[in-house]
């Protein structure tokens, strides 16, 4: 692209919708300084052509010609479940303690979250806080049946992920 001899400092991005004449900018700010943007909000099953011009001091250019229609897609990621690192080895609790185990939790869409131990309705022994970014385990007042492996699964149309934490309880629980 010609720019006119004379440095661009930025650029304006349009989009129009398929079968309509209206074409809109898809940025806030006055230019795009760098030639990366995302286009966000599209909706699904939409399609959109798109239109850049550059900017000089001297003004703004033709826009270029508009793209081939173009229909957004979901970016999808396989779950992925991150411990911390002393959840990597053996957590050990005294018995009557609360025990938590937070697990940083990613992927796209939002995966769904089971926490599952052998022999232990976690339902209704634990309280599961799940955000899109963490699931958090929480067992108030551990006894010897709480000690044992504790599963975590992320699960979404990408794939599955499942990690787990090795509990032990010490001591006497006087309740």
């Amino acid at each position: 692209m010609y720019d006119g001899g004379t440095d661009i400092i930025g650029y304006v991005l349009e989009m129009q919708e398929k079968d309509t004449d209206q074409w809109y900018r898809v940025h806030t700010n006055a230019t795009i300084r760098n030639n990366e943007f995302t286009v966000t909000d599209l909706k699904m099953g939409q399609k959109y052509s798109f239109r850049v011009a550059a900017v000089n001091v001297k003004g703004m250019s033709e826009y270029s010609e508009s793209t081939a229609e173009i229909e957004p897609v979901e970016r999808l990621e396989i779950p992925d479940l991150e411990l911390a690192d002393d959840l990597k080895k053996t957590v050990t609790i005294r018995a009557g303690a609360s025990l938590r185990l937070m697990v940083s939790v990613s992927g796209r869409p939002p995966p769904v979250i089971t926490w599952s131990k052998k022999g232990i309705d976690l339902a209704s022994r634990a309280i599961i806080d799940t955000t899109e970014s963490y699931s958090l385990l929480i067992v108030d007042k551990v006894n010897r049946y709480d000690a044992g492996k504790y599963t975590i699964e992320a699960e979404n149309q990408s794939g599955k992920k499942s990690a787990t934490v090795l509990v032990k309880v010490y001591g006497k629980c006087w309740s």
